[in-house]
């Protein structure tokens, strides 16, 4: 005698359990039935938590190898071999946005033909530019244009809520589907080289479309909406991880240039103090001789023929003379000023009070009538 009892997981039929009675012909009591029922219930309760185990080990080895210290190109290489192995898919595609396109930054598994024709999601123009649509976004073609650019329909069941893709049979998926149900017309490349199972989830990072995670395997039934969400949460850390790492890639490339302006300007400032202190120099030592002359002369003037002047005469020369020495003084002054961008600034307490009566009686002098 043989009683079936089916695995039920959350309201779902996942398999069946048998039992055969051996020997005589044996019809099972109610009581049996439903001893059998609780004991295949259990059977469904330990694969789930082994399941969940394994799902857990998988995320914390995930995170781990995400925070390890390998380039991008490396780690990259190293989360598909991880996820080949988690996901038992025969192959595994990631896709990074590189200008208007998402070409394949990592594969493992896919043939090389696939993935020369399918590394470009991008439609161009004869001049070799990407086309574009209305609002100036560029056209990606196929199903993993429609995840990359939110194009999706969360009421078809090969769509999740958050706009991933999957399929655990593609014949059946396009034989009974339009390109308007699909979102778009879809290069089904995938399916001709014989992939069944197919799943695509977006690489988002808040706002942002970084890429796309794709899974790939010839044999059917790989996929479930459990397990989409479980590669869900994996593809929100690896994109976690790509987006904190263009950020920081960013960082560096603006302190690089920061530090190339801060040399650049600093060449600029040498030049224009060197550019000073020659030109201090020159007008200094320029103007020093005609100053002596008028100083010189002036002297002369006063004592030789002082008493030929009149009162107003004497004073006028006087004043020469004192605004000669002055400009003498200003010439002393910047020369030293010269020398001052030369050395270490040294800051003393200044008097800003003496300074401004000093001054007062400065202008005064020089005309005593303002």
């Amino acid at each position: 005698s043989l009683l079936a009892v089916p695995l039920m997981n959350a309201g779902e039929c996942i398999g069946f359990v048998g039992f055969h009675w051996i020997g005589q012909p044996h019809v099972y009591s109610d009581s049996e039935q439903r001893l059998l029922t609780v004991f295949a219930a259990m059977l469904v309760n330990v694969r789930e938590r082994k399941r969940t185990e394994r799902e857990r080990s998988a995320m914390l080895e995930l995170l781990q190898l995400l925070g390890s210290a390998a380039d991008r190109k490396d780690l990259l290489k190293s989360v598909c071999d991880f996820l080949k192995t988690f996901s038992g898919c025969e192959a595994i595609g990631i896709r990074l946005k590189d200008g208007p396109d998402f070409p394949y930054c990592q594969t493992t598994g896919f043939p090389d033909e696939f993935v020369r024709l399918e590394n470009h999601l991008c439609t161009y123009a004869e001049n070799g530019e990407a086309k574009r649509d209305a609002d100036g976004n560029p056209l990606l073609e196929c199903m993993c244009g429609n995840i990359i650019c939110g194009r999706f329909d969360s009421t078809k069941s090969f769509f999740t809520t958050d706009g991933c893709f999957w399929s655990s049979c593609t014949t059946d998926l396009l034989a009974t589907t339009t390109d308007a149900d699909r979102q778009a017309r879809t290069r089904n490349r995938c399916h001709a080289v014989g992939y069944e199972s197919v799943a695509l989830i977006p690489l988002r990072s808040g706002t942002e479309t970084l890429g796309l995670l794709q899974l790939n395997d010839k044999r059917r039934g790989l996929f479930t909406a459990e397990r989409m969400g479980v590669y869900r949460w994996m593809a929100d850390n690896i994109a976690n991880y790509l987006a904190r790492q263009q950020a920081e890639e960013k960082i560096r490339k603006l302190a690089a240039e920061l530090e190339r302006r801060v040399v650049e300007r600093t060449l600029q400032l040498e030049l224009a103090n060197k550019e000073l202190r020659a030109f201090s120099y020159s007008v200094s030592h320029d103007l020093r001789a005609p100053l002596r002359s008028i100083d010189g002369f002036s002297l002369a003037l006063l004592e030789d023929y002082a008493d030929q002047l009149a009162p107003e005469g004497r004073d006028y020369l006087q004043r020469l003379r004192r605004a000669s020495q002055r400009m003498a003084t200003l010439i002393d002054n910047l020369l030293e000023l010269a020398r001052v961008t030369r050395s270490e600034c040294v800051s003393s307490p200044i008097n800003l009070s003496d300074m401004a009566r000093e001054i007062s009686a400065e202008l005064k002098s020089v005309d005593p009538g303002s």
